[in-house]
């Protein structure tokens, strides 16, 4: 028998009750995401849009910042904007961590008239980006 049969087996035989101290072999069930927007000093630079996980707020993206969360784990949609337009559609693995960029196209002349999305990148690219950022 081993020993973490053992000794569980041994205090519920004395009537001893216990935790159970190999619950930190469990995995959280939550994943980290990383959310981060470049410093602009032109395109989008007085918005601060919305991050939203399937529909509800979680935070605002400030220009030349970046912040950290956890959702639970599973399929989620996360999108910068009210619309499902550019959202992604990810299943969230435990004690993962996923990197997310804002991004913004179409802008003209001083006015926003594109479409702003995030769009996932690796850990090697958001840690050289993020570097420069401040957290929010």
């Amino acid at each position: 028998m081993t020993t973490r049969l053992l000794i569980p087996s041994i205090l519920a035989a004395l009537g001893i009750p216990f935790a159970n101290i190999y619950a930190q072999d469990q995995k959280p069930a939550t994943a980290t995401i990383h959310v981060y927007r470049p410093r602009s000093r032109l395109v989008g630079r007085a918005i601060s849009p919305m991050v939203y996980i399937d529909g509800t707020e979680l935070q605002p993206l400030h220009n030349g910042a970046f912040f950290v969360a956890t959702v639970p784990t599973g399929k989620h949609m996360i999108i910068c904007s009210r619309s499902t337009e550019g959202g992604l559609l990810l299943d969230f693995e435990s004690g993962r961590d996923y990197y997310f960029r804002f991004n913004a196209k179409n802008f003209h002349g001083g006015f926003w008239q594109g479409n702003i999305f995030l769009s996932q990148v690796s850990s090697d690219e958001a840690g050289l980006e993020m570097k420069k950022l401040r957290q929010q």
